[in-house]
């Protein structure tokens, strides 16, 4: 997902407080004449299910005045809240993008996120990654226009394993699903070739595939063996093709 989205969204949202490249870019696209006066006083919108489940003490700081250091101890502001929502609902296929975007728009409030803010906003993060790997490993999924394809889930856990990495963050939870997923994943993929009924769609040759369940812990020779079967039917058809 492109940045210009993002300005759009927030503009409909009235949380947009532009810095100089936004501006520019928002007067080049015809549409900073729509820019909302300021930003909603906190408390004036409804709390998303995101942020009443990060809810931390503390009062926001708002003043556009306060210095470029955030104080200890401060709390989060409602627009770090609404930050970390578009993020977690709506951060794209990058949600790192999302997360800098963010940083950035809060900085061109006075104030540089302080540690609590940079916390909801690294859990959107994870949240919104959890979201588009587990999209990919769900077959239900499979006829629906967002799918990606177990390929992209396996690119999504890498990004998110470095993303965790370079934050210091456990994301063993996200894992533990994406593995109960992809097995499933596997097993009915497995089935259906059986059947004939179609070609698999996991878009993983065996040795990719083999190290993106070895990466979520999928060792057992059950699933080892579905997953030989989804990826000789696909080999299978690709020597006929």
């Amino acid at each position: 997902m492109g940045v210009i989205p993002f300005f759009y969204r927030r503009l409909h949202r009235g949380t947009f407080h532009p810095t100089g490249l936004d501006s520019g870019i928002l007067m080049g696209a015809g549409h900073f004449k729509n820019e909302p006066g300021g930003s909603r006083a906190a408390g004036a919108s409804p709390q998303s299910p995101f942020a009443r489940k990060m809810e931390t003490s503390g009062q926001p700081t708002t003043d556009a005045s306060a210095s470029k250091k955030p104080e200890a101890g401060a709390g989060i502001r409602s627009e770090a809240r609404d930050e970390a929502e578009l993020i977690a609902l709506e951060g794209g296929e990058i949600p790192e993008v999302a997360f800098h975007a963010g940083l950035a728009q809060l900085e061109a409030l006075g104030t540089e996120a302080n540690d609590a803010e940079r916390r909801l906003l690294e859990a959107a993060v994870v949240e919104r990654y959890e979201t588009i790997i587990l999209r990919d490993l769900i077959p239900e999924n499979r006829n629906s226009a967002s799918f990606r394809s177990p390929q992209r889930a396996w690119i999504n856990w890498r990004r998110l394993s470095l993303f965790a990495q370079s934050i210091g963050r456990d994301v063993s939870h996200v894992r533990a699903k994406a593995a109960a997923c992809l097995r499933r994943y596997l097993e009915v993929e497995a089935g259906e070739t059986a059947l004939g009924r179609m070609n698999p769609t996991v878009g993983l040759d065996d040795g990719r595939l083999g190290q993106f369940m070895n990466e979520l812990g999928l060792v057992d020779e059950a699933v080892r063996s579905a997953a030989r079967a989804v990826t000789g039917r696909m080999a299978s058809a690709a020597g006929q093709g």
